[in-house]
């Protein structure tokens, strides 16, 4: 046999709708309206688990569309408020999974003030976050306190001091709201 004879059988097999194999007896024609199996219609299940796992991947990476939890609005807010003559303390903390968020200003109008800053949780203490205004000054602060444990921060402590390292008032906060003490 010479190579066209066998190039044009195969081609008339195929026109025919057999299937191509090297098998032969019953069983090795092809179904009606069935394509051949070859590499180029053949998904196995690690490439669609793979493509699954990108986009699920991918999904993560761009957030969570609108109206699921995880937006801001969604997180706690407790807001505080000191004051000491002419200058005060005020703010808000973001309660989020596994950290805080604490924003406002401090105003020291005749003598320097330190607002001091702290998260608690059952697993974790942070350090001490201290923020100063100058005397006339109003310094706005924005502090970052995580705590990496299930759960996150429970109890945040605001407190405001006087120039000379003497407290004038606390705030123990939760997620429910602020308690001022002096």
């Amino acid at each position: 046999m010479d190579a066209n004879w066998r190039r044009s059988a195969r081609r008339e097999r195929l026109e025919a709708g057999l299937r191509l194999s090297r098998r032969r007896g019953p069983g090795c024609e092809r179904q009606p309206g069935r394509r051949p199996a070859t590499a180029k219609n053949k998904i196995g299940a690690f490439p669609v688990v793979l493509i699954a796992a990108i986009l699920a991947a991918l999904g993560m990476l761009t957030g969570p569309a609108a109206g699921y939890a995880s937006t801001p609005a969604a997180y706690p807010v407790t807001p505080f408020r000191m004051e000491y003559g002419a200058g005060f303390l005020e703010g808000s903390i973001t309660w989020y999974a596994r950290s805080i968020h604490t924003a406002g200003s401090v105003k020291a109008a005749s003598a320097k003030k330190t607002a001091v800053f702290q998260g608690e949780s059952p697993h974790c203490i942070s350090s001490v976050e201290p923020r100063t205004a100058s005397v006339g000054d109003t310094r706005d602060f924005a502090v970052d306190i995580p705590c990496d444990a299930p759960g996150g921060i429970t109890i945040a402590y605001v407190e405001l001091w006087d120039f000379d390292n003497s407290h004038l008032h606390r705030a123990i906060c939760t997620r429910n709201g602020c308690t001022i003490r002096d």
